[in-house]
């Protein structure tokens, strides 16, 4: 025993240091892989930031760990505009199989307009929102990651479009169009509305939208919408795509293709065409409309049925749309913007008196009360200009600066009155074949720019296009247009359109397709000059008269 207590003295460091090591291999505490100290990292995918989703919706993301991840939880899901919607136990996301992904799924059901999130049902109105998500790992000693957040709207409301023209439902008398036939009026939703699909049907209830050549429209104004749906084009030989597919439209409407369509179809004699459309316009996230609503006829019902009586209130499109939304803060009382929801929604329930309103256009094979809108389209309908100086013909004609033309405006076969105030003109930088080279205009005449330029000629007095004499609807007249005396190209070619509306809102169109001009040459004014001699000599760059 003596000897043992000599050795462990003599020998106290190896023992202890043997004893240590021993100790943490066995152990594997402080620093060994049994002990973690790494947290795990989860991410959001989807939806998109600050993205329009509706109906149901997935979230989903990645996450990540050393030891593996055991769930990623669902921290909170709030309205960023309200904040008493904030839910805190809608539980776990859905781990997948390889542990390094994970979603959500928020079911919509649409007979209770909730969502079904792991089990609970949630209402959940169209705003902001803000989902947090957590991860935890598997370890012994649970680690948690950092919160990840991600904010998305949520839409489920569809776009309302106010039609003003056309203006009419079947069983009424059409809304006229000339060469341009249009959807016009005002469009309302939360986000961006992403296209316009378009059903028309001939003037015996024949649906012909399998020979348009342009059903879905996009990129037109969010607010305010034109979105023009057919054209007529007198010369079809230099057309862009677009148009192409909108003159395939036109002459659907005539029962033509552009193989077919008669040499005569442009003649005194053509009759008008009856047809009927429908239109169902799709927000970014992914909410399609069932209805366009007249906005004559709505103003109508609202001014009969659901106004309170004495009250002047009236509604603006985005009133419609809150309403709708639930987000309109007005006067109205709820009764009576449960009335107009009725409305845009077509429940009779409510208000049973709908039906006895033409201002529902929809296809009527899917909707009780909705009637097809009832168009009707010629070519001739639409007034005209003819600048017959400067028509081309394969050839410009040459013009100096300052000339001046006569210009023939006359109204279309409706003999609607033309305003002269809405008339405009544009010259547009030209190739030798007459086609446009910039989309940008290098003269404009307007009542801003150059409005002595475009005019009336009332014996020796000019009267201004944008005055008095201007303001007055008129038949057939003549202005004049004059061409700046400086700012165009030597030798340059150019053409020459105009703008304008009839008193029905149908645009002017040009008697020949082309207008155009080539700049006649001009230089340096001629000089004299004189040598020593005294002679005198004539110079000038295009040579003297």
């Amino acid at each position: 025993m003596n000897r043992i207590m000599t050795f462990l003295k003599k020998n106290a460091y190896v023992v202890l240091s043997l004893a240590s090591a021993f100790i943490f291999a066995s152990c594997e505490i402080g620093l060994g892989s049994a002990v973690d100290t790494v947290n795990p990292v989860v991410a959001i995918a989807n939806p998109a930031v600050s993205s329009a989703v509706g109906k149901s919706i997935t979230i989903s993301g990645t996450c990540s760990d050393d030891t593996g991840v055991a769930y990623v939880k669902i921290v909170s899901f709030r309205n960023n505009d309200d904040p008493s919607i904030n839910f805190t136990n809608l539980g776990n996301a859905v781990l997948w199989d390889d542990g390094n992904n994970w979603s959500v799924l928020m079911q919509y059901k649409a007979e209770s307009k909730k969502y079904l999130v792991n089990g609970q049902e949630i209402s959940l109105p169209d705003g902001t929102y803000v989902i947090d998500v957590r991860a935890y790992d598997k370890s012994n000693n649970v680690r948690e990651s950092t919160i990840a957040s991600r904010n998305f709207d949520i839409d489920n409301t569809f776009p309302i479009f106010l039609s003003s023209k056309p203006a009419s439902l079947e069983g009424s008398s059409p809304s006229g169009y000339g060469r341009s036939v249009y959807l016009s009026g005002s469009l309302r939703d939360r986000h961006d509305v992403a296209s316009m699909e378009l059903r028309v049907w001939n003037s015996s209830g024949t649906e012909i939208t399998t020979l348009l050549g342009k059903k879905t429209f996009t990129a037109f104004d969010q607010q305010a919408p034109s979105i023009e749906i057919a054209r007529y084009f007198k010369d079809t030989a230099s057309l862009s795509a677009d148009e192409k597919l909108l003159y395939q439209n036109y002459l659907a409407i005539f029962g033509y293709t552009p193989d077919t369509v008669p040499s005569t179809f442009l003649s005194d004699n053509t009759a008008d065409k009856n047809f009927y459309a429908t239109a169902v316009f799709t927000d970014v996230a992914g909410n399609s409309s069932t209805y366009v609503y007249l906005e004559n006829g709505l103003t109508t019902l609202f001014e009969n049925e659901i106004k309170p009586a004495g009250s002047d209130i009236s509604l603006k499109p985005d009133d419609w749309r809150n309403i709708l939304t639930g987000s309109y803060t007005g006067i109205l009382d709820a009764d009576a913007q449960a009335k107009v929801v009725a409305a845009l929604t077509g429940d009779t329930s409510v208000l049973p008196t709908l039906a006895n309103y033409d201002y529902l256009a929809a296809d009527l094979n899917s909707v009780q009360y909705g009637k097809k809108l009832i168009l009707s389209a010629n070519p001739n309908s639409s007034p005209t200009y003819d600048i017959g100086q400067i028509v081309y013909d394969g050839t410009f004609a040459k013009q100096g600066l300052a000339s001046t033309w006569n210009v023939e405006i006359k109204p279309g076969k409706d003999n609607k009155g033309i305003c002269a105030d809405t008339l405009a003109a544009y010259i547009y930088p030209a190739n030798s074949v007459g086609q446009k080279t910039e989309n940008t205009p290098v003269v404009v005449y307007d009542k801003d720019h150059n409005a002595d330029k475009l005019y009336y000629r009332n014996g020796s007095t000019k009267e201004s296009v944008w005055g008095i004499w201007g303001a007055t609807p008129r038949g057939a007249f003549n202005v004049i247009l004059e061409l700046p005396s400086e700012g165009l190209a030597n030798g340059g070619y150019y053409v020459v359109e105009m703008t304008g509306k009839d008193i029905a809102n149908e645009p002017i169109y040009s008697l020949s397709n082309v207008y155009g001009f080539q700049v006649a040459s001009f230089g340096t004014a001629p000089t004299i000059a004189s040598d020593d001699d005294k002679a005198y000599k004539l110079n000038d760059d295009v040579g003297v008269a």
